[in-house]
């Protein structure tokens, strides 16, 4: 480990030293845990921003109707309209006897407000030509 020049012996260095002043070595080790057991308690509490969830639900009673009749009548064609919208993420639909469910989401947008967003959606479900007797909800 060690070499020899001359007369002198060449130390092994850092690795040599604390193996032979063990005190030194864990009082460092000590004050590296302390140091850093500080920095933890004084980092942010929130880093990452809350995102909120910009998800809608849709209502729509078709009275009556069969959960088929719902899907071919009334599901399918707002799904069709929204899904048109570059902003929108996903579209969920359950269709059962008289009653068409969907959820709506968005994609988080920089350029155009959540009001902005919904109103093109709101505007999009007006487009649609629904089945005498349903109701939006």
């Amino acid at each position: 480990m060690s070499k020899q020049v001359g007369n002198e012996v060449e130390k092994g260095g850092l690795a040599q030293f604390c193996v032979e002043h063990r005190e030194v070595s864990w009082l460092a080790l000590i004050a590296v845990l302390v140091c850093g057991g500080m920095a933890y308690t004084k980092l942010g509490q929130q880093e990452d921003p809350t995102i909120p969830q910009r998800t809608a639900m849709l209502v729509t009673q078709f009275p009556g109707a069969t959960a088929s009749k719902v899907e071919e009548l009334v599901s399918k064609p707002i799904e069709r309209k929204i899904s048109e919208l570059k902003s929108i993420e996903e579209i969920k639909t359950t269709s059962r006897p008289g009653i068409s469910t969907m959820t709506i989401k968005q994609l988080p947008s920089s350029t155009a407000t959540i009001d902005q967003e919904w109103d093109k959606v709101r505007a999009k479900i007006q487009e649609v030509q629904l089945p005498e007797g349903t109701r939006r909800g």
